[in-house]
């Protein structure tokens, strides 16, 4: 109750003063209720005033401007992105300083890197209002899942693997007013899911958000522990993995509740969310545009098969327009009363999971998570498990040189924590395997070799 009060005066707050925030989260109740040509209209009038200041801001889209002869008047809809290139994770990495807006100072910006659930993890430059508007999304997705400002937002997701972590008053603060449970999803285990279970019991009225390896581990824990007759949730949702058909009914048999899932990447958040359980996600269009990328980076597909390809519509400080995310799927139109854009198949990255030597299952976003918090300068990585005796993590660094012998060590000893202290841990510079569709594999797991 106390919370629910804070989340209204906080809202009032922030919308009284034009925060981002309170601009963010106005414009995402307004637009759920807009007609597709109001959507539209908004999402135009978003991107031109985006180009004006790719052009006048920031050096990589003032050249690429230039040398097509192009000037913000040549991009009045979303589909003038076909005029220009699609963005890669290279091209990122090569120009990252030109991609930055010369007028936003970097004490603005929070510095996002991805934790590499495509394996090739990168970092953006991310601004405050762009940042607004993904958590007024997520919220909204959240809230078609059956969580209320207030209510527990109980969270399956990374864990500490034995690093220190500092919370500033203000996290603290943050923390508070979401109501945030965490449970670590890289310690889960069959001697401890009791504990999880409990924590979820006192904390009742609230949905579980986790990786979705990791919520159908818990259930699976959960079955095998003859812990039945489900926990004191509204919903699970699920994210980072694919979420199977097969995952998703042994979530909700177990855990007696609906089952949801939502996209995002780490550069861009907020990406798809399931209104209801197993349909069609919905693409938040007030802040990105997706499309299904061809051959050819003249073509604009809001609708059919491919790699997507992703605009922010909002991140000044680092535009990411035509950004090829790493997934491919299939993308429909606006259906029945619904003013947004489908993502009706998506072709994610799926994790396997890695495996202790007791035979406990770890779920395979353990491995991204160890790459964002040890701070591994990879570009490129890959974890192979040999039966309950070796792993190798194959890398590729930034500049070309080998891992530090203190990074190496930290890699080690969490993945000893883990999946147990016999388990050899060895460093090999490339070699990487990729899946029967030539996507590259996070995790491989093989026979004692």
């Amino acid at each position: 109750m106390i919370r629910g009060v804070a989340w209204r005066l906080m809202r009032t707050a922030v919308a009284a003063v034009r925060h981002p925030l309170g601009v963010a989260f106005r414009t995402i109740d307004q637009g759920e209720h807009w007609s597709r040509e109001a959507l539209a209209t908004h999402r135009d009038q978003a991107f031109r005033a985006l180009m004006v200041h790719c052009h006048a801001n920031v050096p990589y889209y003032r050249a690429l401007m230039d040398e097509r002869r192009l000037s913000p008047a040549d991009f009045r809809t979303a589909s003038d992105l076909a005029k220009l290139p699609f963005l890669t994770k290279d091209l990122i990495r090569a120009r990252h300083s030109d991609l930055q807006a010369r007028n936003i100072p970097d004490d603005r910006c929070l510095l996002r890197r991805s934790g590499g659930t495509t394996g090739e993890p990168i970092a953006v430059r991310v601004d405050a209002i762009c940042r607004a508007f993904e958590t007024a999304c997520f919220f909204r997705g959240l809230n078609w899942a059956g969580w209320s400002f207030g209510s527990p937002l109980v969270q399956l997701t990374g864990g500490s693997l034995g690093l220190p972590s500092q919370r500033t008053l203000r996290v603290r603060a943050r923390l508070w007013l979401m109501n945030q449970v965490f449970l670590a999803a890289g310690e889960l285990g069959a001697d401890n899911v009791r504990q999880y279970v409990r924590a979820i019991e006192a904390n009742p009225g609230g949905i579980l958000v986790g990786y979705a390896s990791a919520v159908v581990a818990f259930a699976r824990y959960m079955e095998e522990a003859g812990l039945k007759g489900g926990v004191p949730l509204r919903a699970a949702v699920c994210t980072a993995d694919q979420l199977h058909d097969d995952w998703r009914a042994t979530i909700g048999r177990v855990l007696g509740v609906p089952v949801f899932s939502y996209y995002g990447c780490n550069e861009i958040h907020s990406l798809g969310y399931e209104r209801r359980p197993g349909e069609s996600y919905f693409v938040p269009q007030e802040h990105v545009v997706i499309e299904a990328a061809g051959t050819s980076s003249d073509a604009f597909q809001e609708q059919g098969s491919g790699p997507l390809a992703c605009t922010s519509l909002y991140n000044y400080a680092m535009p990411l327009l035509r950004y090829m995310v790493g997934d491919s799927g299939e993308l429909g139109p606006a259906t029945g009363r619904e003013p947004y854009q489908r993502i009706v198949r998506l072709d994610g990255r799926v994790f396997d999971y890695l495996e202790a030597e007791d035979g406990d299952r770890i779920t395979g976003a353990f491995a991204s998570h160890l790459v964002l918090v040890s701070r591994a300068p990879v570009w490129k990585w890959q974890v192979v498990q040999y039966g309950h005796r070796r792993i190798e993590f194959r890398y590729l660094t930034e500049d070309g040189s080998p891992l530090s012998d203190q990074v190496r060590q930290t890699i080690r000893i969490a993945m000893q924590k883990h999946l147990g202290a016999r388990m050899a841990v060895d460093f090999v510079v490339g070699g990487f395997e990729t899946s029967q569709s030539a996507k590259h594999r996070i995790i491989v797991r093989k026979e004692d070799g």
